[in-house]
């Protein structure tokens, strides 16, 4: 697809670039400023999965205290076909815990079903506390990395040379009634860390993959991790236009 030849706009596509109805052609076109330094953009092609090393399971079953025997994944359960080590919570059980390899999209990963509530039933009380910040869950993110038998040079750096994230929180409102005030506070933090791309660039989107994402709950517990790569084969490189190139394609209605 990234080889063919795009589709021309059509008249209402035109107006809705333009912001009004062009009744005419375009005239006359003047480059006003200073054109962009740019270079060729590289397109990768998605190549299926690789196999995980099972002892890479085994090695994320012990980190979170998991025992049992390393099973295949039900077919009606998310993941399939895959494999698990699973442990069932008799009480509550979408808070067992499981470590897992998908087969399907390559997915490795740590669920707890913990989203990070607290709350004392008898005392009346919200027991949040201690959720990692950014900051905090950006280092414990790291610490984890050998975990995964990943290093930071598997991943996409920013301009200042760090490991570049994002992070989000979870967060819960309630009334205190220690002091008559309603409160919000933080029940969990996400981190993401992006994969490399090979050749440069940022990885945008790889339908779900090409990131780590962990959770992290009360007293900075991973409550969640998922690691997935995709196995990136470069396909093809689109040379960007010339300036103009680019007046010509206006002129010419094949912009």
């Amino acid at each position: 697809a990234a080889q063919g030849r795009y589709p021309k706009p059509d008249e209402q596509e035109l107006a809705q670039l333009v912001g009004i109805q062009a009744s005419t052609s375009i005239d006359d076109v003047t480059w006003g400023v200073e054109f962009p330094t740019h270079s060729n953009v590289v397109v990768y092609a998605v190549e299926p999965p690789k196999r995980v090393d099972t002892n890479l399971v085994y090695r994320l079953a012990r980190e979170f205290s998991l025992t049992g025997p390393l099973l295949p994944i039900p077919s009606e359960m998310e993941g399939f076909p895959g494999m698990w080590i699973k442990e069932q919570d008799p009480i509550s059980p979408k808070k067992s815990r499981c470590v897992f390899f998908s087969f399907a999209d390559g997915r490795l990963g740590y669920y707890s079903g913990d989203d990070g509530y607290r709350y004392d039933a008898r005392s009346k009380r919200h027991m949040i506390r201690d959720v990692p910040s950014k900051e905090e869950a950006y280092r414990s993110a790291l610490d984890l990395l050998p975990l995964l038998s990943v290093t930071t040079n598997d991943l996409e750096h920013g301009e200042n040379g760090m490991v570049s994230s994002e992070s989000s929180s979870k967060t819960i409102s309630y009334f205190d009634r220690d002091d008559k005030t309603r409160k919000q506070v933080e029940m969990s933090r996400r981190i993401s860390l992006f994969q490399k791309v090979p050749d440069g660039g940022s990885t945008v989107s790889v339908g779900d993959g090409g990131q780590i994402r962990m959770n992290f709950v009360t007293d900075g517990v991973v409550s969640e991790l998922e690691y997935c790569f995709r196995n990136l084969r470069p396909l093809t490189v689109i040379v960007p236009k010339t300036k103009e190139q680019i007046v010509h394609a206006l002129l010419s209605r094949q912009a």
